[in-house]
């Protein structure tokens, strides 16, 4: 059974109880660029008057026919719904995040550098919530199972990952309609040569290599794991 398919009752039964809280009253950002086609809104004197371009359907969002906001992996999917996804979710700091782990599937180490982030876990026996905060800080790590809820502070280094042969879903909430994200397996491979063989302590045709290796994510996950779950490298049965 497809994933997708397999968790959409569990899903409409349950995101309801999933919220973020909003954040402190700040100045009004900058209009986003998402506005810069909309001169009506951009000059607008009300927060009416700034929201009536917007008709019913741009409040809403399939998260599992998701375009603008999806990123595919062999462990998985990741649906958005932020600022890029649906435009009418400007200044109203809310974002979420539909997180799809296929088995032993993982969500790679990044970052969310403009919010903190709420997880709860849908479904799914093992779910492994890690979190490292700073320089000197310390290394949160929590296995999760269904109804399981944690948190990832603001800039935290965090990742989940599904430990066990069943598909898992966990849904991400974050009080800003435009968290960020940066992924530090594939990000950190954008450095100069010279800077990652200095920061890895190899030559620069290992760093090529390795290089070319770097996962999409969400990740397989560990070997371990795949073969527990008698799994190939192309995560299939």
């Amino acid at each position: 059974m497809h994933l997708t398919n397999y968790f959409l009752s569990t899903l409409l039964a349950t995101a309801a109880c999933v919220a973020a809280s909003p954040a402190p009253a700040a100045p009004s950002p900058s209009p986003s660029p998402s506005l810069k086609h909309h001169p009506r809104r951009l000059n607008a004197q009300t927060e009416v008057e700034r929201m009536s371009g917007f008709r019913s359907k741009d409040y809403v969002l399939d998260l599992f026919h998701n375009p603008k906001g999806e990123e595919v992996g062999k462990g998985g999917k990741l649906s958005r719904m932020n600022l890029a996804s649906l435009p009418a979710l400007d200044r109203q700091h809310i974002a979420l995040t539909l997180i799809l782990l296929e088995p032993c599937g993982a969500n790679l180490p990044h970052t969310h550098p403009r919010a903190s982030e709420a997880l709860y876990v849908i479904n799914g026996d093992k779910v492994l919530v890690g979190v490292i905060e700073e320089n000197g800080g310390k290394v949160i790590l929590n296995n999760l199972d269904t109804g399981k809820a944690t948190f990832v502070p603001q800039g935290a280094l965090h990742f989940e990952q599904n430990l066990t042969c069943e598909p898992a879903v966990v849904i991400a909430a974050n009080p800003s309609e435009d968290p960020g994200t940066l992924t530090i397996a594939s990000e950190f491979w954008m450095l100069p040569d010279g800077t990652l063989e200095a920061s890895l302590g190899v030559d620069e045709s290992e760093v090529r290599k390795i290089r070319g290796q770097i996962p999409m994510g969400p990740a397989p996950g560990s070997e371990e794991c795949r073969k527990r779950c008698g799994l190939d490298n192309n995560n299939h049965y």
